[in-house]
C-alpha cells in the first residue's frame, strides 16, 4: 500500500535481491537505468520507517537516521531528489523540514517516517564530509567512485547503531578503489549472514531498448560495454 501511496513499482530484481533480504549489507552491480535510483528513494523511506536494531548503541536508538554518500552531491541527490518529491506530493511540504545548506532533511509527519527521523546526504570529494555521523541506515550510490580513503573514514559511522547498507554502482571501479570489489565478494559467499551481492545487466534496464543496446556495443570497447 506503501510503494502505491507513493508512486512506486518495484521490478523483478528488487524483489529478489533487496526487499526482504535478511542480510545486513546488500551490494548491487548494475548497468544503467536500471531503476537503481528509484529503489534507493524507497530505501530511504524504508530506513526512515524501520525499527531500531537491537544492537543498537546510539543515545537515541528509536529515531532513525539514514545517509546517502554519493561521488558528488549532485549524485547522492538524484535518489534523494526523488524521495523528496514523492513525499512532497502524497504529504506536502509540511511533512518535514529540509535545510538544504546542511544538505539535511527531517522528518515531521509520522506518516513520512518517525518524527524526529533525519535524512543526511554526502559527498565523497571530501574524505571528511561523512566523518562525525552515525546511521541507522545506509545508501551509497555511484559506490564505483568512492575511493578507499572515503570508505575507510566513513565505515566506522555505520557499528554504533548496526546501520544496514545498500550500495550500488555500476562495475567500472577505479584503480584506487577496492572496497566495493571487496564488498561484493562477500556477498558472493552464500555462508556469510551479513552480506549478499547480485549483478543486473544493461540489458534487463527497462528504459532502453535492445537496439540501443547493440549500438552501444558496436561503439564503446568490451570494458566501456
Amino acid at each position: 500500500r506503501r510503494w502505491k501511496m507513493l508512486g512506486h513499482s518495484p521490478n523483478e530484481w528488487a524483489f529478489e535481491h533487496l526487499w526482504g533480504r535478511p542480510e545486513r549489507f546488500i551490494v548491487g552491480t548494475t548497468g544503467r537505468q536500471v531503476g537503481k535510483s528509484s529503489e534507493a528513494k524507497m530505501r530511504i523511506d524504508w530506513g526512515l520507517n524501520k525499527p531500531a536494531d537491537l544492537e543498537d548503541r546510539s543515545e537515541y536508538p528509536d529515531i532513525p537516521a539514514v545517509g546517502v554518500l554519493g561521488s558528488k552531491y549532485e549524485k547522492a541527490e538524484i535518489s534523494v531528489g526523488k524521495y523528496i518529491e514523492a513525499i512532497t506530493r502524497t504529504f506536502g511540504t509540511s511533512s518535514y523540514h529540509l535545510n538544504q545548506n546542511d544538505h539535511i532533511l527531517t522528518v515531521r509527519d509520522p506518516r513520512v517516517g518517525v518524527p524526529g527521523a533525519t535524512l543526511r546526504w554526502m559527498s565523497a570529494e571530501d574524505a571528511y564530509n561523512s566523518v562525525g555521523f552515525t546511521f541507522s541506515h545506509l545508501v551509497i550510490d555511484e559506490a564505483q567512485a568512492i575511493p578507499d580513503d572515503v570508505y575507510t573514514k566513513f565505515r566506522p559511522t555505520w557499528g554504533v547503531r548496526r546501520a544496514t547498507a545498500d550500495i550500488f554502482g555500476p562495475p567500472d571501479t577505479l584503480v584506487y578503489q577496492t572496497w566495493f570489489q571487496g564488498l561484493f565478494g562477500n556477498g558472493q559467499n552464500a555462508l556469510d549472514p551479513n552480506y549478499h551481492s547480485f549483478s543486473v545487466p544493461t540489458w534487463d534496464a527497462p528504459g532502453m531498448t535492445m537496439e540501443e543496446i547493440l549500438d552501444a556495443k558496436r561503439t564503446m570497447s568490451d570494458r566501456e560495454f
